[in-house]
């Protein structure tokens, strides 16, 4: 899947340069578009994929656990570590969407509360890191929201009822 990723936004940085070449001549010895050393700058960073997982230690199955981080966790860490340079040389800011169940956690949801706990672990350790380059990163983890995104996962009324 990253590998993908990065293609996409290979060609995604191609057709953004040939749609929009510099009006400005870079400085002598500085990189331009096209050349190998070019990065450009990104301003701002927003990641908030969520895919909640229902289950207990019980119930939960291995496989849809390793959703669970892959979407809410281990992507935001992957696609940081793709896009800081642009970040860096932009000092830009990264913008990452959590949840409450981070931080209070609910029976039921293990998978979801470890994996979003997890992002804003790596959003904190990220600001500290990249503090130095002028980066920020913060962290937004909203309340319960009355969306469908827990009932497209099955789980009864009462039990939606009880996480609000």
């Amino acid at each position: 899947m990253y590998y993908e990723v990065e293609k996409l936004f290979v060609e995604m940085d191609k057709a953004e340069l040939q749609a929009n070449p510099p009006k400005v001549a870079a400085p002598y010895g500085t990189p331009k578009p096209g050349d190998q050393k070019y990065i450009p700058k990104l301003d701002v960073l927003v990641q908030c994929a969520g895919v909640l997982v229902p289950g207990d230690l019980d119930s939960v199955h291995p496989t849809q656990h390793e959703i669970c981080m892959d979407v809410n966790c281990r992507a935001a860490f992957q696609i940081t570590c793709h896009f800081q340079d642009m970040l860096i040389r932009a000092a830009g800011c990264i913008v990452n969407l959590s949840g409450i169940r981070a931080s209070k956690a609910q029976p039921g949801m293990i998978s979801y509360c470890m994996a979003k706990a997890g992002l804003e672990m790596m959003t904190k350790s990220s600001a500290l890191e990249l503090a130095r380059f002028g980066v920020r990163a913060n962290c937004v983890s909203s309340s319960y929201l009355n969306t469908n995104l827990y009932r497209a996962t099955g789980l009864s009324e009462a039990h939606i009822q009880s996480v609000a």
